[in-house]
């Protein structure tokens, strides 16, 4: 790896029984639902997949879904720093509900919710700008060359855009980090660019089969 090359190897967090997939699914903020049997599979196969690679250290956030799935990865090979930066955006009252429950519940609310994906927030919740402030702190202390992140999809997807310049009004849009999938962000020379993404994720969740 040369001198001016940094390499962020992100992944999202094994299943839980929040993570179903349609309308089904719960919104899985600060709500902190452990890792399921299928999980803890999961997260096993991801350290297999990145057994050869170099990590120097690693980070999770404080949640214990990405704590469980850092763990088993990492498995002592280095450190895991636990930062609240690194917590997925908070869904306030609507944490743990399902999709439809909000959208028959907070009608008017999901509407905005929708549209403003920037700057709108549940009742209690946080804003997308917010989160990517975090995000966005949390990157400016990072000076290992080779890190693993196991996090969360919003705090990604919002990362993800800022450092590629995307359109931030798109983040729901431009890239979907899988459950237990390998996505990198390699840094050269002060440019960022995407390196892989879902690496690793199951057919289901790449072509729904």
């Amino acid at each position: 790896m040369g001198v001016f090359m940094r390499r962020l190897i992100f992944v999202r967090h094994a299943l839980t029984d929040y993570n179903l997939v349609g309308s089904n699914g719960r919104f899985c903020g600060r709500v902190d639902p452990p890792l399921n049997t299928v999980g803890i599979a999961e997260a096993h196969a991801v350290r297999a997949l990145l057994s050869s690679v170099k990590i120097e250290t690693a980070y999770s956030s404080t949640l214990s879904r990405s704590k469980v799935t850092a763990d088993i990865i990492v498995e002592n090979r280095c450190p895991v720093h636990i930062d609240s930066r690194l917590e997925e955006i908070g869904y306030g009252e609507w944490e743990g509900l399902s999709k439809s429950d909000v959208r028959t519940h907070y009608p008017l609310q999901y509407e905005a919710f929708v549209s403003d994906p920037l700057h709108y927030c549940p009742p209690g919740g946080e804003t997308a700008v917010e989160c990517l402030r975090r995000a966005k702190e949390w990157l400016a202390t990072v000076t290992a060359l080779s890190v693993l992140v196991v996090g969360h999809k919003t705090w990604a997807r919002l990362l993800i855009c800022d450092v590629l310049d995307i359109n931030l009004g798109h983040f729901r849009t431009f890239i979907d980090p899988k459950i237990a999938a390998v996505t990198v962000l390699v840094c050269e020379e002060g440019a960022w660019r995407l390196e892989a993404v879902n690496f690793g994720a199951t057919l289901t969740r790449i072509f729904d089969t």
